[in-house]
């Protein structure tokens, strides 16, 4: 009976509605995540600390998926050097290959 309850709860504080990635050249790269419940978790990554744009192939739940990483340089990150994108909408191939291709191409000009 508990969990029936909590249930409802736990749905509505956890479940992602959007994610988003910004770029602005010589600034950064801001990743914004949306909650079901209006709460807004933001993240701004410098320009200086991006290293690399990468695809990277990832065993979740027993499938093979594919998800959108930022290399960082240095210390910068307190979660480590690898901070992934996209890690709760999960988009198909071909998302984060247009993704990753718009953002290499202005990275790489700043």
């Amino acid at each position: 009976m508990l969990f029936l309850t909590l249930l409802p709860i736990y749905l509505h504080t956890k479940v992602v509605e959007s994610e988003s990635v910004t770029f602005v050249r010589h600034f950064g790269l801001q990743n914004t995540i949306k909650f079901s419940n209006n709460r807004v978790k933001n993240l701004l990554i410098p320009a200086h600390a991006i290293h690399d744009i990468i695809i990277n192939e990832v065993i979740h739940h027993q499938r093979v998926i594919f998800m959108l990483q930022i290399l960082l340089e240095g210390e910068t990150s307190h979660e480590g050097k690898i901070h992934s994108l996209f890690k709760n909408t999960k988009p198909n191939l071909s998302c984060l290959e247009f993704i990753y291709k718009t953002l290499h191409s202005r990275w790489r000009t700043s």
